[in-house]
Protein backbone atom coordinates (compact mmCIF):
# COMPACT_ATOMS: atom_id res chain seq x y z
CA UNK A 1 0.00 0.00 0.00
CA UNK A 2 2.52 2.71 0.94
CA UNK A 3 4.73 2.17 -2.29
CA UNK A 4 1.13 2.61 -3.96
CA UNK A 5 0.92 5.97 -2.28
CA UNK A 6 4.24 6.73 -3.10
CA UNK A 7 3.71 6.33 -6.70
CA UNK A 8 0.52 7.91 -6.47
CA UNK A 9 2.99 11.25 -5.09
CA UNK A 10 5.06 10.82 -7.84
CA UNK A 11 2.78 10.94 -10.60
CA UNK A 12 0.95 13.99 -9.10
CA UNK A 13 4.47 15.89 -8.51
CA UNK A 14 4.93 14.89 -12.24
CA UNK A 15 1.31 16.73 -13.09
CA UNK A 16 0.72 13.46 -14.36
CA UNK A 17 -3.09 13.63 -13.06
CA UNK A 18 -4.88 11.23 -15.11
CA UNK A 19 -2.21 8.74 -14.21
CA UNK A 20 -2.05 9.62 -10.46
CA UNK A 21 -6.17 8.46 -10.73
CA UNK A 22 -5.21 5.57 -12.29
CA UNK A 23 -2.51 4.32 -9.76
CA UNK A 24 -4.81 5.35 -6.81
CA UNK A 25 -7.43 3.03 -7.75
CA UNK A 26 -5.20 0.35 -8.37
CA UNK A 27 -3.93 0.98 -4.65
CA UNK A 28 -6.60 0.72 -2.80
CA UNK A 29 -7.76 -2.01 -4.65
CA UNK A 30 -5.13 -4.05 -3.29
CA UNK A 31 -5.39 -2.56 0.19
CA UNK A 32 -8.92 -3.57 0.67
CA UNK A 33 -7.29 -7.11 0.77
CA UNK A 34 -5.51 -6.73 4.29
CA UNK A 35 -6.96 -2.92 5.58
CA UNK A 36 -10.02 -1.84 7.02
CA UNK A 37 -12.67 0.17 5.45
CA UNK A 38 -11.10 3.28 7.50
CA UNK A 39 -7.47 2.84 7.01
CA UNK A 40 -8.65 2.55 2.98
CA UNK A 41 -10.99 5.57 3.38
CA UNK A 42 -8.19 7.63 4.97
CA UNK A 43 -5.62 6.93 2.63
CA UNK A 44 -8.33 7.49 0.04
CA UNK A 45 -8.98 11.04 1.59
CA UNK A 46 -5.25 11.73 2.04
CA UNK A 47 -4.40 11.39 -1.36
CA UNK A 48 -7.34 12.97 -2.87
CA UNK A 49 -6.72 16.09 -1.13
CA UNK A 50 -3.05 16.03 -2.39
CA UNK A 51 -4.21 15.53 -5.98
CA UNK A 52 -6.61 18.52 -5.54
CA UNK A 53 -3.63 20.72 -4.26
CA UNK A 54 -1.72 19.94 -6.69
CA UNK A 55 -4.70 20.61 -9.88
CA UNK A 56 -5.31 24.10 -7.83
CA UNK A 57 -1.82 24.89 -8.57
CA UNK A 58 -1.99 24.09 -11.78
CA UNK A 59 -5.30 26.16 -12.15
CA UNK A 60 -3.91 29.16 -10.76
CA UNK A 61 -0.83 29.33 -13.15
CA UNK A 62 -2.86 29.17 -16.06
CA UNK A 63 -5.55 31.41 -14.97
CA UNK A 64 -2.86 34.20 -13.73
CA UNK A 65 0.25 33.64 -16.20
CA UNK A 66 -1.51 31.95 -19.09
CA UNK A 67 -5.40 32.87 -19.83
CA UNK A 68 -4.55 36.28 -19.32
CA UNK A 69 -2.40 36.66 -21.81
CA UNK A 70 -4.76 34.89 -24.50
CA UNK A 71 -6.10 37.10 -26.51
CA UNK A 72 -9.47 36.30 -28.51
CA UNK A 73 -9.14 38.48 -31.70
CA UNK A 74 -9.63 37.39 -34.85
CA UNK A 75 -6.32 35.25 -35.33
CA UNK A 76 -6.52 30.99 -35.42
CA UNK A 77 -3.30 31.26 -32.89
CA UNK A 78 -4.83 33.43 -30.72
CA UNK A 79 -8.05 31.37 -30.89
CA UNK A 80 -6.44 27.90 -30.35
CA UNK A 81 -4.42 29.25 -27.03
CA UNK A 82 -7.46 30.52 -25.29
CA UNK A 83 -9.04 27.03 -26.35
CA UNK A 84 -6.25 25.17 -25.20
CA UNK A 85 -6.05 26.91 -21.65
CA UNK A 86 -9.38 26.94 -21.18
CA UNK A 87 -10.11 23.61 -21.86
CA UNK A 88 -6.99 22.59 -19.88
CA UNK A 89 -8.40 24.07 -16.47
CA UNK A 90 -11.36 22.17 -17.13
CA UNK A 91 -9.43 18.98 -16.83
CA UNK A 92 -7.88 19.75 -13.58
CA UNK A 93 -11.15 20.05 -12.13
CA UNK A 94 -12.22 17.32 -13.49
CA UNK A 95 -9.41 15.22 -12.19
CA UNK A 96 -10.50 16.91 -8.74
CA UNK A 97 -13.81 15.29 -9.34
CA UNK A 98 -12.89 11.98 -10.01
CA UNK A 99 -11.72 11.64 -6.53
CA UNK A 100 -13.05 14.31 -4.31
CA UNK A 101 -16.87 13.92 -2.74
CA UNK A 102 -19.82 16.18 -1.33
CA UNK A 103 -19.28 19.46 -1.53
CA UNK A 104 -15.79 19.87 -2.77
CA UNK A 105 -16.68 17.53 -6.00
CA UNK A 106 -19.98 19.42 -6.45
CA UNK A 107 -17.61 22.85 -6.54
CA UNK A 108 -15.33 20.85 -9.20
CA UNK A 109 -17.75 19.56 -11.66
CA UNK A 110 -19.58 22.90 -11.35
CA UNK A 111 -16.24 24.53 -12.39
CA UNK A 112 -15.63 22.02 -15.41
CA UNK A 113 -18.46 22.26 -17.12
CA UNK A 114 -18.47 26.15 -16.87
CA UNK A 115 -14.20 25.74 -18.32
CA UNK A 116 -15.48 23.16 -21.05
CA UNK A 117 -18.48 25.52 -21.86
CA UNK A 118 -15.88 28.97 -22.49
CA UNK A 119 -13.51 26.68 -24.43
CA UNK A 120 -16.22 25.01 -26.91
CA UNK A 121 -18.12 28.39 -26.75
CA UNK A 122 -14.42 30.04 -28.20
CA UNK A 123 -13.58 26.73 -30.32
CA UNK A 124 -16.51 27.72 -32.76
CA UNK A 125 -14.20 30.25 -33.96
CA UNK A 126 -11.45 27.77 -35.27
CA UNK A 127 -11.38 25.34 -38.07
CA UNK A 128 -13.61 22.23 -37.54
CA UNK A 129 -10.26 20.29 -37.90
CA UNK A 130 -8.75 22.16 -35.02
CA UNK A 131 -6.96 20.15 -32.90
CA UNK A 132 -8.05 22.15 -30.00
CA UNK A 133 -11.32 22.32 -30.81
CA UNK A 134 -11.18 18.40 -31.11
CA UNK A 135 -9.26 18.26 -27.93
CA UNK A 136 -11.94 20.31 -26.18
CA UNK A 137 -14.67 18.27 -27.61
CA UNK A 138 -13.19 15.16 -26.50
CA UNK A 139 -12.37 15.96 -22.97
CA UNK A 140 -15.61 17.29 -22.57
CA UNK A 141 -17.82 14.29 -24.06
CA UNK A 142 -15.36 12.05 -21.27
CA UNK A 143 -16.64 14.55 -18.52
CA UNK A 144 -19.83 13.76 -19.11
CA UNK A 145 -19.37 10.16 -19.44
CA UNK A 146 -17.47 9.74 -16.32
CA UNK A 147 -18.22 12.54 -14.11
CA UNK A 148 -22.06 13.19 -14.81
CA UNK A 149 -22.61 9.11 -16.13
CA UNK A 150 -24.70 10.87 -19.10
CA UNK A 151 -23.85 8.44 -21.67
CA UNK A 152 -25.94 10.08 -24.06
CA UNK A 153 -24.62 13.62 -23.84
CA UNK A 154 -21.21 12.20 -24.11
CA UNK A 155 -22.16 10.23 -27.16
CA UNK A 156 -23.92 13.54 -28.79
CA UNK A 157 -20.57 15.91 -28.17
CA UNK A 158 -18.30 12.98 -29.30
CA UNK A 159 -20.42 12.19 -32.63
CA UNK A 160 -20.67 16.39 -33.32
CA UNK A 161 -17.01 15.96 -32.80
CA UNK A 162 -15.99 13.22 -34.98
CA UNK A 163 -18.46 14.98 -37.81
CA UNK A 164 -17.21 18.01 -37.94
CA UNK A 165 -13.59 16.38 -38.61
CA UNK A 166 -14.83 13.68 -41.24
CA UNK A 167 -16.45 16.79 -43.23
CA UNK A 168 -12.91 17.73 -43.74
CA UNK A 169 -11.24 14.59 -44.04
CA UNK A 170 -10.59 14.28 -47.86
CA UNK A 171 -10.46 18.06 -48.52
CA UNK A 172 -6.83 19.04 -46.94
CA UNK A 173 -3.14 17.60 -45.76
CA UNK A 174 -1.85 19.69 -43.90
CA UNK A 175 0.26 19.24 -40.65
CA UNK A 176 -2.95 20.51 -38.71
CA UNK A 177 -4.99 18.29 -39.78
CA UNK A 178 -2.92 15.53 -39.57
CA UNK A 179 -2.20 16.67 -36.01
CA UNK A 180 -5.69 16.03 -35.30
CA UNK A 181 -5.82 12.53 -36.28
CA UNK A 182 -4.85 10.66 -32.72
CA UNK A 183 -8.06 12.86 -31.21
CA UNK A 184 -9.68 11.75 -34.27
CA UNK A 185 -8.82 8.11 -33.11
CA UNK A 186 -9.55 8.37 -29.80
CA UNK A 187 -13.36 9.96 -30.69
CA UNK A 188 -14.02 7.10 -32.87
CA UNK A 189 -12.97 4.44 -29.90
CA UNK A 190 -14.74 6.41 -27.38
CA UNK A 191 -17.99 5.97 -29.12
CA UNK A 192 -17.25 2.75 -30.15
CA UNK A 193 -16.93 1.53 -26.23
CA UNK A 194 -19.84 3.91 -25.17
CA UNK A 195 -22.25 2.23 -28.08
CA UNK A 196 -21.13 -1.57 -27.49
CA UNK A 197 -23.75 -3.25 -27.52
CA UNK A 198 -25.64 -1.25 -30.22
CA UNK A 199 -25.49 -0.41 -34.00
CA UNK A 200 -22.16 1.71 -34.95
CA UNK A 201 -21.98 4.27 -37.66
CA UNK A 202 -18.46 4.22 -37.45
Amino acid sequence: MEEGVFMVRVAAQAERYEDAVDLLTKALQLSQKDASPDVVAEYKDKISLELDHKCRQVIDIIQEHCLSKATTDDSEGSCTSKVFYLKLVGDNYRYIAETASGPRRDKAIEKADSFYRQATDFSKALHRYNSSRLGCGLNYSVFWYEIMEDKSKALQIAEEALEERREYICQDDSDEVRDSLPILELLRENIDIWKEGEDSLY
